[in-house]
């Protein structure tokens, strides 16, 4: 199936370990599009992991290289877009996103989540948090993060887990009904 829309990009968002990166693939392939996954693309131009780039030179350095992947990726071909989990918080990121992509986010129950981040390694924003703190760290960052999830276009919430490729269908199906639209 080939997409075409007036709007390039399909952006997905959501909470780490959401599955943004490996529904993206599958999406990216069902689509005949290139994908991107933000998080690496940023790794690739700074030359270190998102975890290194947290630790050696800060958040808001690494949230400036978000926002200057996002300005960059809007002159490309259409393409499905993996954001990192805090890429749609920033009210200029959402805004440029929302205007230049469809974006969808996938969403999880908090237990869900922090069964797939296990052990928070490569996770930033968890480092060094043994289970409890990290199970209380991704509650409160859940409770803020999810009122802005729902501002994308289509937002999708699974209570128990879903195969990606079913996810991707669904996506698939979203994008064929015009209702959606803006």
């Amino acid at each position: 199936m080939e997409y075409k829309d007036n709007k390039n990009h399909i952006f997905l968002t959501g909470f780490m370990a959401a599955g943004k990166t490996s529904v993206g693939k599958i999406l990216a392939q069902k689509l005949s599009m290139p994908f991107l996954d933000a998080d690496y693309m940023i790794e690739k131009r700074a030359g270190m992991s998102v975890s290194d780039i947290f630790e050696k030179q800060g958040e808001n350095a690494f949230r400036t290289m978000e926002m200057d992947f996002i300005r960059r990726v809007l002159s490309f071909e259409p393409s499905v877009i993996a954001l990192g989990g805090g890429a749609f918080l920033s009210s200029e990121n959402r805004k440029l996103i929302l205007e230049t992509g469809i974006t969808i986010a996938l969403s999880w129950p908090e237990d869900i989540l922090l069964g797939r981040i296990s052990s928070g390694h490569g996770r930033p924003l968890l480092k060094g948090l043994n289970k409890k703190a990290m199970s209380e760290k991704i509650s409160s960052l859940l409770q803020e993060r999810e009122k802005i999830y729902r501002k994308a276009d289509i937002y999708l919430y699974f209570s128990e887990p879903v195969k990606q490729e079913h996810i991707a269908e669904i996506i698939i199906q979203y994008l064929k009904e015009p209702e959606w639209k803006r």
